[in-house]
């Protein structure tokens, strides 16, 4: 049989804060980060995952035939994922801020959500959606509940809220007195529940308008609602784990066993026989639904990559993240050429001007320094670090300089420190060396008191040279040109051009849709080329804008730029390192490089060729429907498995 709609399937990272059950009560959807998950309950594997859109999902819904999920959305969309198709649409009209919430209608004819911009938004999906906007919440709209022809709304004014959803009709059902997070109707729809951030829930008698309180303060943390005709309980969120109180009787229900982090998320299955929780971590629990014990736990969430670099030459990828480490990819390959265990997380590496050594930093008080070939240690500095976020070589591979969440600049040599110097913020985003040796730069946090700079130190005397305040705008990426001049890129998605001494105001040489994550120079002076997490480039040549380029499969928490400027490299939450050639072409496909454990690796080229060695250990596979194939199952039916000895991989890559 012939297979060729199969979809590749690579298990992402970041950070687990929503679940929903199936209406089945056979799958759960997970949000890590900006991926949907969908997991099958009884084998405790992974289906389908979705990362289609380029940032964090707050919350998630299925509708009622189970047939899509709705995501919502951080920049204020919101999204339908059908799992088993893999298709995908877009709701119009998205709200102004962050969409905190999202609700069916009973019947799966419409959709409503929530926004940090204190709207709901309703769509109905019978035919061509439309958006309709309703306001009334002083603030945030948290949390919504859908019951035939109205909807309960809570907000972070403290107040719940009932709309019509034919007239517009809206009435103040009453008050909290901390901001609402959870609601949940009543199966016979004459009652609703309320519950607080400061562990008050109340219920609202919607016949006579008044209302009772059901527990107050014991449940504190995020909470879940669920009222059933069997099971009318309040759960409760938070470091302690779960706790829950039968509504019926008042009395404490035995809680599940408590995750050691903060839990996240929980919902009950359809027949309230389960109950799921789910922490940060991406730990995922289930528990007795009577009994409170538990019944299953996996862990749903992988290692994030934090730090991406390209070698001197372009010939070679180093990568680093939350697994504590190193890898040295050829892009042109797909394979991992040397692996190095650094032993705690990653933030940040740099190669040497030579392209021999390469330097990380992370968490903990250490600066490595290994061989780039063989993997070997060269030396580790131990200092009063804070943890490393930025580094830098000097330009004749003799010094280093060090910059962390504590707000110090440090230099050393490649045997050991050299001084220290107060950055004058609350962190230091970045540092680069100039071209000559003679300064260092680097990007200081205000710590949101807007008082953010750009600062130039003498590199031999550790003297400050140069300061340019940027307000409130965080300096994320630095570039040195080649005559002396400094690029910056801030938070703001603003690239300005610098003289020497930082001369204000400074010029504006570009202006992009997000936060400038990366900056590169061309050898000659001529191109500057930025990057921005939401997958925007630009280049500007000779101080105009040339050419805008949108990388929509290379989207990440950190960038870099190849050294001709005709490829970049981005990693982050997904857990997997992107190439993509720059412009993006079809026969170039972007080239996916995936870690595994044991020093295993795996790198695809589109969905339907791969290369893999070591263990997949669940980390990718391939789907048809809501069906999983592992690695292999597939191979020679619409999936290729190329041979590891080949010299280069099937597409152009990067020199």
């Amino acid at each position: 049989m012939e297979i060729t709609t199969s979809r590749l399937s690579v298990a992402g990272a970041g950070d687990v804060n929503a679940l929903a059950w199936h209406p089945h009560g056979t799958l759960i959807a997970l949000s890590c980060a900006a991926q949907a998950q969908v997991w099958h309950v009884a084998s405790r594997t992974a289906l389908a995952v979705w990362s289609g859109h380029p940032v964090w999902i707050t919350a998630l819904a299925w509708s009622p035939s189970g047939e899509w999920l709705a995501c919502s959305f951080g920049d204020g969309t919101v999204r339908l994922w059908n799992p088993e198709s893999g298709a995908t649409k877009e709701m119009p009209g998205s709200h102004r801020d962050v969409a905190l919430t999202v609700a069916w209608a009973p019947d799966g004819t419409g959709l409503a959500s929530g926004g940090r911009d204190g709207s709901i938004r309703l769509w109905g999906l019978e035919e061509k959606a439309e958006c309709t906007v309703q306001v009334g919440h002083e603030g945030p709209v948290n949390a919504l509940a859908w019951s035939g022809k109205r909807i309960a709304s809570g907000g972070e004014d403290g107040t719940v809220r009932l709309w019509e959803t034919e007239t517009g009709a809206r009435t103040v059902l009453g008050r909290h007195s901390a901001r609402v997070s959870a609601l949940a109707w009543s199966p016979d729809r004459t009652a609703l529940l309320s519950a607080s951030r400061e562990g008050t829930v109340l219920r609202w008698d919607l016949t006579t308008g008044t209302s009772t309180t059901v527990a107050k303060g014991e449940l504190n943390g995020v909470f879940e609602l669920v009222w059933s005709p069997a099971r009318a309980r309040v759960v409760g969120l938070g470091a302690g784990g779960v706790r829950q109180r039968d509504l019926r009787t008042g009395a404490a229900v035995t809680s599940a066993v408590p995750h050691r982090e903060v839990t996240r998320a929980a919902g009950w299955s359809p027949d309230g026989g389960l109950l799921a929780t789910v922490t940060r971590e991406g730990g995922v629990r289930l528990a007795d639904g009577t009994s409170g014990a538990e019944v299953a736990a996996w862990t749903a969430r992988q290692d994030s990559v934090r730090t991406v670099r390209w070698s001197p030459d372009g010939c070679r990828l180093a990568a680093g993240g939350d697994d504590g480490v190193v890898r040295v990819w050829n892009p042109a390959t797909g394979s991992a050429t040397t692996t190095i265990e650094h032993g705690a997380r990653v933030n940040f590496l740099e190669w040497s001007p030579c392209g021999t050594l390469l330097a990380g930093g992370g968490d903990g008080d250490m600066v490595r320094i290994w061989d780039a070939d063989s993997g070997a240690a060269v030396t580790t500095h131990t200092g009063r670090c804070a943890g490393v976020i930025s580094l830098g070589w000097s330009p004749d591979g003799g010094r280093l300089v060090t910059a962390g969440w504590d707000g110090f600049v440090r230099f050393w040599s490649t045997w050991g420190p050299l001084g220290e110097l107060y950055g004058g913020g609350a962190a230091v985003w970045c540092v680069a060396w100039s071209p000559d040796g003679a300064t260092v730069a680097a990007g200081v946090s205000g710590g949101g008191t807007g008082a953010s700079a750009v600062r130039l130190w003498d590199a031999e005397t550790r003297t400050e040279v140069g300061v340019a305040h940027t307000g409130w705008a965080d300096v994320l990426a630095l570039a040195w040109s080649p005559t002396g001049g400094l690029y910056t890129g801030d938070n703001e998605g603003v690239v300005r051009y610098w003289d020497s001494r930082l001369t204000p105001p400074g010029l504006v040489v570009d202006e992009l849709p997000g936060e400038v994550r990366a900056l590169r120079c061309s050898p000659d002076g001529t191109r500057i080329l930025s990057a921005t997490e939401s997958g925007a480039l630009r280049e500007v040549r000779e101080g105009h804008p040339q050419r805008q380029l949108s990388v929509a499969s290379s989207i990440g928490d950190v960038i870099a730029l190849h050294p001709d400027l005709d490829a970049v490299a981005t990693g982050g939450s997904a857990g997997v390192v992107t190439v993509t050639r720059l412009p993006p072409s079809e026969a170039a496909p972007p080239v996916r490089l995936l870690g595994l454990p044991d020093r295993g690796w795996a790198a695809f080229w589109g969905e339907d060729r791969y290369r893999l060695r070591g263990d997949p250990a669940g980390r990718f596979w391939w789907s048809t429907g809501l069906r999983r194939h592992e690695p292999g199952e597939l191979d020679g039916r619409g999936v290729t498995r190329l041979d590891q000895s080949a010299a280069r991989g099937p597409g152009p890559s990067p020199r």
